[in-house]
C-alpha cells in the first residue's frame, strides 16, 4: 500500500495534480487490496441446534464465513431448511443499555412531549412532592417512563409475532432487547429473534466462556442442509457466560 501511494506522489504533475492515467491505474492498484467477497452458497454454511442452561426454547445457530456475503435467496433457503417464513422486516434497537433514570434528563422533562407524563405523575404524588426539583419527581417519572417504554414494546412485540417480523440484536445491547426479554419471561409475546455475533470481536476473544461457547457450537456444527436440519439433535451449552456472579469480565453479556 505504501509502495502504491508513493508511485502517485511521483506521478504528479508539475502542479501537483495526478493526470487521468495515473488516476486509473491507481484505482486498479487499490481496488486489487480490497478482500475479495464472494456470495454465499448453501455450502458454504453450517448449521447446529442448541439449548443454553437456564433459558428456556431451542436456539439454532448459523456459520458464515467472514470470505462470503449472505444474499438473499442464501437467507430464504436457511428459511426454508428451519421450517420458517423470511421475516417481513427486522427490528434492531439503536439505543444504549442505560437505565430508564439516566434517559430522563432535565432537558427531556422540560419538553413539551413530556407535560402530560409529568402532570400525571404529580397528580399522583403529595402536594410537597410536586416541586420540580423534588427527589420523589424524579423517582416517579423514571418509573413512569419506565412503565411507558415497557408498554409500547409489548404493544410492538405483539404485532411483530402477528406479522412475521424478526427482531435483530447486535453484540451491542440495547433497551429494545432488555425490554423485550422482560415481555418474554413474562409470557406476553413470543417473537423470533434473530442475534449476530462475530467469532473475532474483542469481547468474545478476551472472554474464555464466550471463546468456549462459540468453539464448542462451532465443533458440533455440520454443513447446512434442509435435510440436516430436521434430524440434527441439539446440544446443551452453560448459561455461565450469561450469569453475572461467574462472568465478571465482560457484564454486557450478562
Amino acid at each position: 500500500m505504501q509502495r502504491i501511494f508513493r508511485r502517485a506522489k511521483e506521478a504528479r504533475s508539475p502542479r501537483g495534480q495526478l493526470n487521468a492515467g495515473d488516476v486509473a491505474e491507481l484505482k486498479a492498484r487499490l481496488s486489487k487490496c480490497k478482500p475479495k467477497v464472494e456470495e454465499a452458497t448453501y455450502a458454504d454454511l453450517r448449521y447446529t441446534k442448541f439449548y443454553i442452561d437456564g433459558f428456556p426454547g431451542e436456539k439454532h445457530a448459523v456459520f458464515v464465513p467472514d470470505c462470503v456475503s449472505l444474499t438473499e435467496p442464501i437467507l430464504r433457503q436457511v428459511c426454508e431448511a428451519l421450517g420458517m417464513e423470511v421475516p417481513s422486516l427486522l427490528l434492531c434497537g439503536m439505543s444504549s443499555p442505560c437505565h430508564t433514570k439516566r434517559l430522563l434528563t432535565p432537558q427531556l422533562r422540560s419538553c413539551s412531549g413530556c407535560e402530560p407524563h409529568l402532570a400525571a405523575v404529580k397528580q399522583c404524588l403529595p402536594a410537597e412532592a410536586a416541586c420540580d426539583t423534588d427527589k420523589r419527581l424524579s423517582v416517579a417519572m423514571s418509573r413512569a417512563l419506565e412503565m411507558s417504554l415497557a408498554s409500547a414494546v409489548g404493544h410492538m412485540s405483539r404485532a411483530a409475532a402477528r406479522t412475521n417480523v424478526w427482531t435483530l440484536s447486535t453484540p451491542q445491547v440495547t433497551n429494545l432487547e432488555m425490554f423485550l426479554q422482560q415481555c418474554i419471561e413474562a409470557g406476553d409475546t413470543d417473537v423470533f429473534r434473530m442475534a449476530i455475533a462475530h467469532m473475532q470481536d474483542r469481547a468474545y476473544m478476551e472472554s474464555r466462556l464466550a471463546k468456549s461457547l462459540m468453539k464448542r457450537l462451532f465443533d458440533h456444527s455440520q454443513e447446512m442442509s434442509q435435510e440436516g436440519t430436521s434430524y440434527v439433535q441439539p446440544i446443551s451449552v452453560s448459561g455461565d457466560l450469561w450469569d453475572p456472579a461467574i462472568n465478571k469480565s465482560h457484564p454486557e453479556f450478562a
